[in-house]
């Protein structure tokens, strides 16, 4: 092994590493109507077969959140962003998560 090279900056190998204890997903939207969410889930799911919904409760609000995922790491989710973002989910976004 070459010991003389200097390891990669932080933000490469905070993002390539696998991430333990956490969950890391694309979200696309968040919404307070569960047929709302499900409509994006099938427009979603043309694109991403992992696509599912998950129930957050916020200041008492029940949200229903469209995600993607979960990846091995943030770099895997960038790219599935990317994706999402150029076939036209413009507000999608990383979201990490504590298991």
């Amino acid at each position: 092994e070459d010991t003389d090279l200097p390891p990669p900056p932080a933000h490469v190998a905070a993002n390539t590493a696998p991430l333990l204890h956490t969950n890391v997903y694309v979200q696309v939207g968040a919404f307070g109507s569960t047929a709302n969410a499900e409509k994006m889930l099938d427009k979603l799911r043309v694109s991403e077969a992992s696509a599912a919904l998950s129930k957050l409760d916020a200041n008492g609000v029940t949200l229903t959140r469209v995600r993607s995922g979960p990846y091995a790491s943030i770099a895997e989710a960038e790219a599935a962003m990317a994706r999402l973002k150029a076939a036209g989910f413009d507000g999608a976004r990383v979201a990490v998560e504590q298991r």
